[in-house]
C-alpha cells in the first residue's frame, strides 16, 4: 500500500468544548482513491477508554474534513487518535488476504493543553511493510529512538559497516569498511538526514544505550588497525554521549570490548557485560560504569564469556536477565538475573543469580526476547531461536523454541512454544495486536532459504504460558535481514534497517 500521512488539528475555545479537525495530505500517492471507509477514534491513555469514534468515506471532499462538534478534552490528560480503513479492493500485499484491504494508524501519545496542537498519523497496511526513506547501507551499527529530540522524536543510526564487505573472519579486516557517519530519522516524514558530527573512529558491533535525559551513551565496538592488506580488528574502549546531534567523549572502559551486551543502570550508569576483547577473546567481564566520571567503574563477572548476549531489563530496570554465555557442548548454558541497583539480595551491585537455563545442550547464542509488563507490575520475559555450532558436525544448528521467564519470581525459563522457523541473531519487537500484545521476530539466519526475509508475529501474555501453533502468524519483509537493527517507534511501528545483503530500510505497521 502507497501510505498516507494524516494531520489533525485540535481547536479549543475558550468557553467552549474542543473540536477536532481531520485533514488528509498525500504523502507520496494517495491511496484514498480507492474507496472504503474510515473508522476515527480519540483514545484516553490513561484509561484507554475511547471517548470519540466516527465513520466517513475514503473519497470524502474538501480534504476529508470532519468535525468532532461534540468532542470534549480534559486539559492536562494525554490522548491518542487511531484510525482503520477498509477499503473496496486490495489494496495491500501481505500474504495474508483477510488483510488485504485494511490499513491502520495510531498517533503517539499527545497531551491535550486547552488550545492549539497537531496530530499526526502514519498510516500503513496492517501487519504489512513499506520501504522507508533512503538511509546509508550499514549493518552491525545501532538506532535508538530519542523522544526528546524532535516532536516525533528522532531514530539515530550510528557507525556500522557497509554489508558488501563484511568479513565474518575477525582476523581478517582487510575487505571490511567500516562507518564513522551518523543520521538521524524522522518518524513522521520518513525520512533519513545525516548529520555533521561522526563517531570519534569508525567502527561496528558497538552498543547504545539511552539515558532518561535524552543522552545517547555509546561503548566500545570493534576498528580496524589499518587500511592496508595487514588489518586486522581491535576491540575498543571508547565511550561517546550524543546529545543532540553532538559526539562527546566521555571515560573510557576499562577493557575494550565489541558484540556486547548493555543496559542502563540508574540515573548516570550504564552496564556492559561481556564481548569480544582487545585480542579477539570471549570476555566474561561486566563493568558497571558512571558515564559522569564521578564513580570508579564497578567489577563483575559472568557464569561463562559471552559473545552478543541478550540483556533484558525488567524490574524497573533494577535487573537484566543475561543469555549466551558460552558453555562446554553438552552442557546448560548459563542464565543469569543481574542486579544493577542496591538493594540487591544478591550483593552489593553488580551482582548475579544463575537461574535455571534451557536445559543441557542447549545454547543460548543468538538468542533474541523482550519484556512483556503487565499493568499492575511485574510480566514475562520471551526468549526465542538461537543457534549453536554442532560439536560433532561442526554443522550450525538453529533453534525454534520460545521460553518464557515469570519475571515476578525470575527463577527459571520455561519452554512455552516454537516459532514455525528457526532463527538466529534476529530481532524481537512487542507491538500491539487485535488480541492483545504481540512479539515482531524479524530476520535472522535458518536453514530454510527465505527465513531471513520472513518475520513472525506471536500471540502472548503477560503471564507465562503455553502458545499453541495457531498464535503464530507469517509476515513477509521486503528485504532479508540479518545483522539489522529493529527501533520501535512511538506510534507503535517498528523500523527496520540493515541487512547483509543491503536491502533498504522498511517500517511495520502492526495490525490493531
Amino acid at each position: 500500500m502507497r501510505s498516507t500521512l494524516l494531520v489533525l488539528g485540535l481547536l479549543a475555545a475558550c468557553s467552549g468544548p474542543a473540536t477536532l479537525v481531520l485533514q488528509l495530505a498525500p504523502a507520496g500517492s494517495d491511496p484514498t482513491v480507492v474507496g472504503g471507509r474510515l473508522t476515527l477514534s480519540v483514545i484516553e491513555v490513561a484509561t484507554g477508554r475511547t471517548v470519540a469514534a466516527t465513520e466517513l468515506t475514503s473519497k470524502d471532499p474538501a480534504g476529508q474534513r470532519r468535525i468532532f462538534s461534540a468532542l470534549e478534552l480534559v486539559e492536562g490528560q494525554t490522548y491518542r487518535v487511531r484510525l482503520t480503513a477498509r477499503f473496496d479492493e486490495p489494496v495491500c500485499v501481505n500474504d495474508q488476504p483477510a488483510l488485504d484491504r485494511r490499513a491502520v494508524g495510531l498517533s503517539a501519545p499527545f497531551v491535550y493543553q486547552g488550545s492549539l496542537e497537531s496530530v499526526e498519523l502514519y498510516v500503513g497496511c496492517a501487519d504489512g511493510t513499506r520501504a522507508m526513506g533512503n538511509p546509508e547501507l550499514r549493518v552491525f551499527h545501532t538506532a535508538t529512538w530519542v523522544p526528546q529530540d524532535a516532536r516525533h522524536g528522532r531514530v539515530w543510526l550510528t557507525g556500522g559497516a557497509a554489508p558488501s564487505t563484511v568479513a565474518f573472519d575477525l582476523e581478517d579486516a582487510t575487505e571490511t569498511r567500516l562507518l564513522r557517519s551518523i543520521e538521524a530519522f524522522d518518524p513522521f516524514s520518513g525520512q533519513f538526514t545525516p548529520v555533521a558530527a561522526e563517531l570519534s573512529r569508525p567502527r561496528f558491533l558497538h552498543r547504545a544505550a539511552l539515558r532518561g535525559n535524552g543522552d545517547l551513551v555509546l561503548t566500545g565496538g570493534l576498528e580496524k588497525t589499518s587500511e592496508d592488506d595487514a588489518a586486522e580488528f581491535v576491540a575498543v574502549r571508547t565511550v561517546e554521549r550524543l546529545r543532540a546531534g553532538r559526539i562527546e567523549r566521555l571515560p573510557e572502559l576499562r577493557e575494550g570490548r565489541g558484540a556486547h551486551g548493555q543496559a542502563s543502570a540508574g540515573p548516570t550508569g550504564v552496564a556492559v557485560f561481556g564481548g569480544i576483547g582487545s585480542e579477539l577473546e570471549p570476555l566474561a567481564s561486566v563493568e558497571l560504569i558512571d558515564v559522569s566520571g564521578e564513580t570508579p567503574a564497578a567489577i563483575s563477572t559472568l557464569a561463562g564469556p559471552a559473545i552478543v548476549p541478550a540483556v533484558l531489563p525488567f524490574g524497573d530496570d533494577r535487573h537484566v536477565l543475561v543469555v549466551g554465555e558460552i558453555a562446554p557442548a553438552g552442557s546448560d548454558s548459563p542464565v543469569e538475573v543481574f542486579c544493577l541497583k542496591a538493594p540487591c539480595d544478591c550483593g552489593v551491585p553488580p551482582c548475579a543469580r544463575s537461574i535455571k537455563g534451557f536445559g543441557a545442550g542447549r545454547s543460548g547464542f543468538g538468542a533474541a526476547g523482550t519484556l512483556v509488563p503487565c499493568t499492575g507490575g511485574g510480566g514475562a520475559i520471551y526468549l526465542a531461536g538461537g543457534g549453536t555450532e554442532d560439536p560433532q558436525t561442526k554443522a550450525d544448528v538453529m533453534y525454534n523454541d520460545i521460553y518464557c521467564l515469570d519475571t515476578r519470581v525470575a527463577e527459571r525459563l520455561e519452554r512455552v512454544g516454537e516459532l514455525q522457523r528457526a532463527r538466529s541473531s534476529h530481532t524481537i519487537t512487542l507491538v500491539d495486536g487485535p488480541r492483545g500484545p504481540r512479539l515482531f521476530v524479524a530476520g535472522g539466519g535458518g536453514p530454510l532459504p527465505d527465513t531471513p526475509s520472513t518475520a513472525e508475529l506471536v500471540d502472548v501474555d503477560c503471564a507465562c504460558g503455553a502458545i499453541a501453533a495457531e498464535a503464530i502468524q507469517l509476515v513477509k519483509l521486503r528485504g532479508a535481514r540479518a545483522g539489522h537493527t529493529a527501533t520501535l517507534l512511538p506510534d507503535g511501528t517498528v523500523l527496520l534497517v540493515g541487512s547483509l545483503v543491503g536491502a533498504a530500510a522498511e517500517r511495520f505497521s502492526p495490525d490493531r
